[in-house]
This record gives structure tokens, sequence and C-alpha cells, in this order.
């Protein structure tokens, strides 16, 4: 990517934090607890983090790891905002009942699941360019 696709990028990200948040209080949903507000940041920060590594981890146009950050971003980014947004659990009926620690401590989960991930994923890069290049030999 070049500089400008980059700064691109981040601005995309910035504007839609932006938007997310504008529309979240534009909808009466201003009125947020403290532990409300940080469970929508840790939202937040996974979707960021979802977006990024779907960007800038691949060179190529589809792969197993960007299907795994899209999978990521949908199912386990997005959806369960606007769920928690909207109090709308789909296994528990009308409402959710789901209370703000079991949110924030998933969405901690989540994103040690993208660093788990992540790491994981740079140490098999290695392990496999190291063994060719011992075969190579």
């Amino acid at each position: 990517m070049t500089i400008i696709q980059k700064s691109t990028f981040y601005l995309f990200i910035m504007l839609t934090t932006a938007l997310l948040f504008l529309l979240i209080y534009f909808f009466g949903f201003s009125n947020f607890h403290r532990t409300e507000i940080l469970v929508i940041v840790t939202f937040v920060i996974n979707i960021i983090l979802s977006l990024i590594f779907l960007v800038f981890s691949d060179k190529t146009s589809y792969s197993f790891n960007k299907v795994f950050w899209v999978f990521n971003l949908v199912f386990l980014c997005t959806l369960p905002l606007l769920q928690f947004i909207f109090n709308r659990q789909p296994w528990l009926g009308m409402t959710g009942e789901f209370s703000d620690n079991i949110y924030f401590y998933a969405n901690i989960l989540i994103l040690f699941w993208f660093v788990s991930y992540v790491v994981a994923r740079q140490y098999i890069k290695k392990v496999f360019i190291d063994i060719k290049r011992f075969v190579r030999k």
C-alpha cells in the first residue's frame, strides 16, 4: 500500500468510529453508564484491529487469513456491538439479560484471541521460512 492509501484507510477508520458514536448518540443512547462506555470502547478496539489486520496483514486478494479477519469483524465485533446497543439477543427472546461485565470480558477474550492468532501466525511463517531455507540447502 502506498502512503496515500494508508492515510486514506486511517481516515476511514477514524470517520467510521466517529460515525458509530454519533449514531449511538442520535438514536437516544446518550445516557450510557460508565461500564457501557467501556464495553463500547472494547468493541471499537476489536473492530479497528480487525480492520487493520484485514487490510494490512496480507498482500493477496483472498486467503484464509482474510477470511478469518472478515469473520471476526462481522460475527465477533460488529453484530455483537449492535446486539449490545439495542439490547437484543436472538437466543434470549425479545430483550437481553447479559450484563455489561459479560460483554466486557468477552471482548477482552476476543482481543487476546486476536493477539494469539497474530503471534502464532508470525511464528508459523518464520518456522516455514526456516524449513524452506533448510530444505533448499
